[in-house]
Formats: structure tokens, sequence, C-alpha cells
């Protein structure tokens, strides 16, 4: 899971949407059950009597048996068989145990839920502003951040570390279940158990032919704050950066060392940037245009006279399509998703609230509603002002002139 809250996220993503879409589903299905039997309840008449409003509510009972009494609670409805079981409990829909509460799996969901959809937001604006990324005039926006595999030569030994590297901004990527840099970082280096330091600093850029030399340092709350690192990029075959050799590490003291790293990248394999001559240079020699052709003087010839000739039709060429540059779902794209997804999770967890906690049942259960069995007299109100007062701006005289009323004075 990205570290974009600064806090360690006990679950992965996989283990919790597993567990979330399973449970999502179940309690959704279990509710439109529920929904369905309330609905039946509008017509339940038991032997002449009409029962449809008897609420089905718990009932503690003692049951006696061969002498002995024990506590029970009773869900006892004359209309219909329900499973609308006590406070805390799941009805047995689905013929199966389930090892959790509404409660506790609620709490557990809705934040899980308010967490990830804001990692997803974060996520995605992140990959929008890789969109204009260039590095020394290399535009390195395609390029996968993926873990590395580097040993780290320093001191005569090499010690095998695990190394995120993004030219184009500081991100929290751990590798698989591992929690991620204190800070975000351009480059991360991970052991097998933790985060070892980050460079969270891009210090300067220089281009050559078909490569590039990035160089970072540490600032802020990173722990190391003496140590550099550069990060050379030549041409390769595949797009994902691929390690040449070791990261090579020197310096005179551990508390100021510096990380060389030699990468390959098909992002570097173009033109490359325009150099900029050095200052000083003279400008190229301009090579002066041949004189004038003179014109003869004399009386002007007559026109020649032009002959006729049928042109050829030529078929217009066809425009080249035009490449599209926008990516499969855009921002907007993304932005609808989020509005329907979260609409749609905001009714299902109010109309399991309101089901399970404060029993209610039919049209109770929408979210707001209220708002809903008004929503259809405030539009016939609205409805009816507006004819009027179209109609006293288009009638001059009569029963609808004046300020759109329709009386008349006496």
């Amino acid at each position: 899971m990205p570290y974009y809250f600064n806090v360690a996220f006990p679950f992965t993503v996989e283990e919790e949407f597993n567990k979330m879409v399973g449970r999502i589903i179940i309690i959704t299905a279990a509710v439109l059950v529920a929904i369905l039997a309330a609905s039946a309840r509008a017509a339940c008449v038991v032997a002449g009597y009409d029962l449809s409003q008897v609420p089905v509510t718990p009932l503690q009972i003692n049951q006696q048996y061969n002498g002995g009494n024990t506590m029970y609670t009773w869900i006892i409805d004359l209309c219909a068989a329900v499973s609308v079981p006590p406070a805390s409990q799941l009805p047995y829909y689905f013929n199966v145990a389930f090892p959790f509460t509404v409660e506790e799996e609620f709490n557990k969901m809705v934040g899980r839920i308010i967490i990830i959809t804001a990692a997803v937001l974060v996520a995605i604006l992140a990959a929008s502003a890789r969109a204009a990324c260039v590095v020394a005039g290399y535009d390195l926006s395609q390029v996968p951040v993926t873990p590395l595999q580097i040993n780290q030569q320093y001191n005569g030994g090499n010690t095998m570390y695990t190394w995120i590297i993004d030219l184009c901004a500081a991100v929290s990527v751990p590798p698989a279940s591992q929690p991620p840099c204190a800070v975000p970082g351009y480059i991360s280096e991970y052991s097998s158990s933790h985060c070892e330091t980050a460079w969270n600093a891009m210090t300067g850029s220089t281009a050559g032919t078909q490569s590039l030399t990035a160089n970072f340092g540490q600032a802020g709350s990173a722990n190391h704050l003496k140590w550099t690192a550069t990060v050379t990029v030549n041409c390769g075959s595949t797009l994902a950066f691929t390690p040449i050799g070791n990261a090579v590490v020197t310096g005179a003291s551990t508390d100021a060392l510096n990380f060389a790293f030699t990468l390959t990248s098909s992002a570097v394999c173009g033109s490359g940037p325009v150099p900029t001559p050095p200052p000083g240079t003279p400008a190229p020699a301009v090579t002066p245009a041949p004189p004038a052709t003179p014109i003869p003087v004399g009386p002007t010839p007559p026109p020649a006279t032009p002959v006729p000739s049928t042109p050829t039709p030529q078929t217009p060429p066809t425009p080249p399509a035009p490449l599209s540059s926008e990516p499969a779902c855009s921002g907007g794209c993304a932005y609808v998703i989020v509005v329907f997804v979260g609409g749609f999770v905001y009714v299902v967890i109010t109309v399991l609230f309101y089901y399970f906690r404060q029993g209610k049942r039919g049209l109770e259960l929408l979210p707001h509603p209220g708002f809903w069995k008004e929503f259809a007299y405030c539009v016939k109100d609205g409805v009816i002002f507006s004819v009027q007062k179209l109609r006293a701006l288009i009638c001059k005289s009569g029963p609808y002139a004046g300020d759109g009323s329709s009386y008349q004075q006496v």
C-alpha cells in the first residue's frame, strides 16, 4: 500500500479488497432480501386481522423446559418468514457462518474504504503529474516504477538491497508486504524487512549523448542529510530501468557517502535535447546571395495564348488519424467513477445502518426519506410558480396580469 498518509496499514490491498468485495456483496444481497420482505408486509392479514403495522422486535422470553428456565431472544413475525437477527448479528441468509459481526465489520470497512479511496485519488493525481516528466531534456513519463535488485558495493563487501528509483517524483512505493520509508524519495533503499533510507531532493541533472545524469540529496526529515546519490541512465533496449553493475558507495566517512547507480532505458535513446552552444561561440558564416539577373529593357512581347488543357481530377489525400495522447481514463473519468462508486457505497451503508441499528423498514431505509417525500411537492410548487410568472410576462390583461397572482383586485 502506498505510504500517502504517513501511517502503517495493518492489511494488504489484495486481502482487503477480497474481503470487502465479498462482504459487500453478501450484505447488499441481505439488505435487498430484507427490503423485499418488508414490502411484502404491506398486505399482511392473519385470521382476518391486519398485522402489517406490527413491528418486528427482539423479545426476551424465558424458555421453560424440563423444570428449567433459559433466557433466549426471540424474533416473532406472523406475516412472513424473516431473518431479522438481534443487533450485532448477521442474518443467516446464505447458510454459511460469518466470522464477523455487523458493527465491527462496518467500522473496519468504512474506515478502510475512505483510506483506499483517498489513496486512489492521490495515485491518480500523481499519475497525472507524470504526464509531463522531463529530466535533462528527456521524457521519462512512460518509464514504470519497479523494484530493482542491486548489490551495494561498499568497503570491500557486497550486500543485496531492493531499490525503488523514480526520476520523475519522490514516491512511496515499497516492495510487497513491507512498510514504506518515513519520507517519499526519488531513490529508496529497502532491506529484507524495512526501509534503510531515501533521497527526497533532486539537486541537478545534465544531458549527454543518449544519456543523462541526475544528482540527489536528502533533506527535511530524512535520516542521512549528508548522503548523496548519482544516477546515470544510458540508452538501453527496454523502457524500464535496468541496473548495470553495482551501486558503488564511496566517501571518507559514513556520515557523508555518495551512492552511484548506472541504469539503462530506451527513454534516452532518441536524438535527445538540442545542445546549447557555450558562450563566446562565433555564429556560423552567412553565404551571400548571388546577384540578381538584370531585366532587359524593350517593348513588352504579346502574352502567349494559353493552351486549354483538361484538368486531371486528383483524389484529395486522406488526412492521417490524429494521435491521441489522452490516457484511457482521464481525470474527469476518474472523478465520475469515484462519485458514482462513492454514492453507491453511501446509499448501501445508510440502508444497512437504518435497517440494523434503527429498525427502519420500507421506504424509510432510503437516505434522507423526508427530503424525498417533500421533493415532489417542491417540484409541483416550483412549476406552478414558474407558470404564473410566465403568464404574467406574456399576458397584458386578465387574471394573470400583474405580479403573477391568479387573484384579481377587488
